[in-house]
Parts: structure tokens; C-alpha cells; sequence
């Protein structure tokens, strides 16, 4: 099930980072893999360093909002509902 626009309570985001650095820490972004939709936005990771196999690929799935700065900003969106909206046209522009 999808939770939009919901705030995790305190346990579960506790529980979620302690699985991602576990997962994550010494790993490398090795690649992206975008989709037609949001959901099919995803962050491939490896670390070279460790000899664990987690049987597959590691990666988080971007199923929201998301964008690259050109620069570093005085204040960061909180979520996705602070991005601002452009047409299509106007992504590719960008």
C-alpha cells in the first residue's frame, strides 16, 4: 500500500535507518534506472569493498517527487508538495 503525503511515526523511521546504513554505508551509487512513471525511478548501489551477497541488486525506489539542484540552496523543499510544478515542455527545457 502507498502512503502519499504521510509522516512515518518515530519507530518505523528509527527501524529504517538502521536497515539502510546497514545496507548502504561503504556502497556506491552504480547506476539509475529511470522509467515512464515516478514510481519506476530507481538508485542501483554495490559495494565493492564488501564480499556480502544480498542475492540481487541493491537500490531505492524514488516513488516521489524528486529533483537535482544546480547549486546548493538557502532551504530545501520539505517534501514533494513544495516542488514547483512545470509542463513537460518546460522539464525538458530545464
Amino acid at each position: 500500500m502507498k502512503r502519499r503525503n504521510s509522516i512515518m511515526n518515530t519507530e518505523d523511521k528509527i527501524h529504517a535507518k538502521k536497515v539502510l546504513k546497514n545496507l548502504f554505508i561503504g556502497s556506491q551509487v552504480d547506476g539509475l534506472q529511470f522509467g515512464i512513471s515516478p514510481g519506476a525511478i530507481k538508485i542501483h548501489f554495490t559495494n565493492f569493498h564488501d564480499s556480502v551477497d544480498y542475492d540481487g541488486q541493491l537500490y531505492i525506489n524514488i516513488e516521489s517527487k524528486w529533483c537535482l539542484f544546480n547549486k546548493p540552496q538557502k532551504s530545501y523543499p520539505l517534501n514533494e508538495d513544495e516542488f514547483e510544478v512545470y509542463s513537460e515542455k518546460e522539464e525538458y527545457v530545464r
